[in-house]
This record gives C-alpha cells, structure tokens and sequence, in this order.
C-alpha cells in the first residue's frame, strides 16, 4: 500500500513542479504586470513544492528510523 501511495505522491510532485516551471517560462513571454503575477506564482508554487517534498523525505526518513 505504502509504495503505491509513494509513486502517486512523486508523480504529483514531477506534475506540480514541471506546472510550475512552465508557468515561469510562459510570464517570460506575456511580460508587464500579468506576467510578473503569473511568474511570482509560479516561483512560489515551485518554491513550496520543492520544500514539501523535502520535508516529506526528511520526515519519512526520520520517521523509518524511529520504527527500527
């Protein structure tokens, strides 16, 4: 069951940060004020998905050790 739930939360974060590198690189082509809004989002949807998943790694290794 764990290993499942694994690959799908690794496949959302690929999704996630993949979306969100797009979105900088398509507010480097709308530019003005719209597309410095849809980069700020972008960077911050890409900064918030990097942190959680390092969390994540860092929690469920942590958490590993704990049970052994």
């Amino acid at each position: 069951m764990y290993l499942k739930k694994s690959k799908v939360l690794l496949y959302c974060f690929y999704r996630v940060t993949v979306g969100s590198t797009s979105t900088i690189i398509i507010s480097i082509f709308i530019g003005g004020w719209r597309g410095m809004g849809y980069g700020i989002i972008g960077v911050t949807f890409f900064i918030g998905t990097i942190l959680g998943g390092v969390i994540h790694s860092l929690l469920h290794s942590f958490l590993e050790k704990t049970k052994a």
